[in-house]
């Protein structure tokens, strides 16, 4: 198992002492993030120093740790507190308990042992999750992050290892009076700053959607405002829906940030679609990747002018489209590499079925199919595909109960 270690610091070396102290079968894979005023003399330390070139926050330094875990390729992230103190065995048994995880393919996020006091992070979990909060810096930062591990539909193990965090915790403001006073300033700010995105305080939150879906409103609005939504919206006219035009805005944002939370598991270079329309589904991955080629199809040679101008307008997304039913071109479509299929689910089952059961036999990781809550057929080529296809399983959609008609992902296990 691959992971590093990381310990950010900012006073009280002596506890940092015993912190490290306490964990030594981690210190080949153990750094320090030293946002201290003075700065730690690397030579007087077992493990090396990761000096930033400004101090840190809190939220900060975990998405220095996430950044460099992934740079590295890591199965997971260690992280603690340098007020931490680790009971003898806790750490070999912290990586027992990881690495039993990882082989029995459980849908794990975070192990805990005394909170986050010492804690492991999936990195599976941080792909699809993301960076924290940087508008909470210290305090409900954790909070935020754990609501939304949850969400996303991962377990948090409470291992109950054995971890004393010394001075009842918080030893790094308690340590440093102007620390102090300006928690005492900043530490409503931040709880109402909490309370507005999750619709309450920790515990008695009312939202599954950060600020109830308000940013993501704005963002499906900004993409209706740009010349090119106009160009590519007056095409050609048609009754057909598609993710920006004839759906309410809650639906339209909902599949939006389903998107981008899958891209970001996903991350893919190529990219199918079906139900080409008039593009939109291109012009919105245009905002949301960078350099994908977008393998799209249509039976309706009107869709190649909304090709041509995504191509004209935009370098993000590069389209190839294909002009024909897909029930006679998906099966001779052949590329490797495809990371993220997107099924247009606005068909009769015959041809819905077709279209999942092709983008399985290109093996392709991750599959959204539209429309499943809104058409019955769609609902029973998902279940049909699913059946006869194994390798694949139903993933937690975290904006499934936004979106009106129903966007269904796909995993391949």
């Amino acid at each position: 198992m691959q992971y590093i270690h990381g310990i950010p610091f900012v006073n009280r070396p002596d506890l940092l002492e015993l912190a490290l102290q306490s964990v030594r079968p981690f210190w080949p894979h153990t750094l320090i993030i030293d946002n201290s005023d003075t700065g730690l003399d690397p030579s007087m330390w077992p493990v090396p120093i990761m000096r930033p070139p400004v101090p840190l926050t809190f939220s900060q330094s975990m998405n220095l740790l996430q950044h460099l875990a992934s740079e590295r390729s890591c199965d997971c992230l260690l992280f603690m507190h340098n007020d931490a103190e680790a009971g003898a065995g806790t750490p070999k048994r912290l990586l027992a308990i990881i690495e039993e995880a990882i082989a029995s393919g459980q849908r794990w996020g975070v192990a805990f042992t005394h909170y986050d006091t010492l804690a492991a992070f999936s990195m599976a979990m941080v792909h699809a999750v993301g960076p924290w909060d940087t508008t909470l810096p210290h305090y409900f930062a954790d909070n935020d992050y754990y609501r939304r591990v949850r969400l996303a539909g991962y377990e948090i193990i409470n291992t109950g290892l054995e971890v004393t965090h010394h001075n009842d915790a918080s030893s790094t403001i308690k340590s440093d009076p102007r620390l102090t006073f300006l928690n005492s300033v900043m530490f409503p700010l931040y709880g109402h700053y909490y309370t507005t995105k999750w619709g309450g305080p920790p515990g008695n939150e009312t939202y599954d959607w950060p600020f109830n879906g308000a940013l993501s409103l704005l963002f499906v609005n900004s993409l209706r405002e740009q010349a090119l939504y106009r160009q590519l919206a007056s095409t050609y006219e048609t009754v057909e829906g598609n993710l920006l035009e004839r759906a309410d805005d809650r639906t339209t944002a909902a599949q939006i940030e389903a998107l981008r939370y899958f891209i970001h598991v996903a991350r893919p270079q190529r990219v199918l679609e079906t139900g080409t329309g008039k593009s939109m589904f291109g012009y919105v991955l245009s905002h949301l990747v960078h350099r994908v080629t977008l393998y799209t199809f249509d039976g309706d040679h009107r869709c190649a002018a909304g090709v041509a101008l995504l191509n004209a307008v935009q370098t993000n997304v590069q389209a190839v489209f294909t002009l024909g039913d897909t029930k006679q071109t998906l099966p001779t479509f052949d590329v490797d590499g495809i990371g993220l299929a997107w099924i247009d689910g606005g068909n009769d089952e015959a041809t819905a079925l077709n279209d999942i059961q092709q983008a399985m036999r290109l093996g392709i990781p991750f599959i959204a199919v539209d429309d499943a809550r809104t058409m019955p057929e769609v609902a029973a080529a998902i279940d049909h595909a699913l059946q006869a296809h194994p390798a694949y399983v139903r993933l937690a959609n975290p904006f499934y109960d936004h979106d009106a008609r129903g966007m269904v992902y796909l995993r391949r296990r």
